[in-house]
């Protein structure tokens, strides 16, 4: 796989060097739990980003949910069972009880996706996390890069996927992503 984010015109963009230095400088980790969502949640901007969730639940217990409320929730079994085709040096496999990342994606807007991954909303496709009262008993983390913060950014769906790619690339294949 490439090292780089190349545009149209074939100019790099971000190297996957640039982008774990642009993470480390400007990512923000936020731990997160039924409780305290929302009084942490506007410390999420309403800004263009990358993100990664993470938890300390064993993807063998994630794997007991299948059917949801709202079809567009996430049935975290059948993910897991597509991603447990990809070979494990490709995944990322929790060690021990050690919280490691399910899920990394792009959103235009870090807040509401953050919303849509914890608290659900109708019709809208997320993880829905807290909408399982059994995942609540679990650390989970909610860490973003927001890419206004980032120079020269320009905003577009093509570029924060070439980004979020690049962040796969790096960290592994999370358990909860399906492409």
């Amino acid at each position: 796989m490439s090292d780089c984010l190349i545009t149209e015109n074939h100019d790099i963009i971000m190297t996957s060097v640039e982008l774990s230095m642009t993470w480390e400088r400007f990512s923000n980790r936020l731990d997160l739990s039924f409780e305290n969502f929302n009084d942490l949640r506007d410390q999420i901007p309403r800004s263009p980003g990358v993100y990664r969730i993470y938890t300390d639940a064993p993807s063998e217990f994630l794997s007991r949910f299948d059917g949801r409320n709202d079809s567009a929730h996430t049935n975290l079994q059948r993910r897991i069972n597509l991603t447990s085709t990809i070979p494990d040096r490709n995944r990322i496999i929790q060690v021990g009880n050690t919280p490691y990342c399910v899920y990394n994606g792009h959103t235009v807007t870090l807040r509401q996706r953050a919303v849509e991954h914890f608290l659900g909303s109708a019709g809208t496709y997320g993880l829905a996390i807290f909408e399982l009262e059994e995942l609540r008993n679990h650390q989970w983390s909610f860490e973003f890069l927001n890419l206004g913060l980032v120079d020269e950014y320009v905003d577009s769906e093509t570029y924060r996927t070439c980004i979020e790619q690049v962040d796969r690339n790096k960290i592994g294949w999370p358990i909860l992503c399906a492409k």
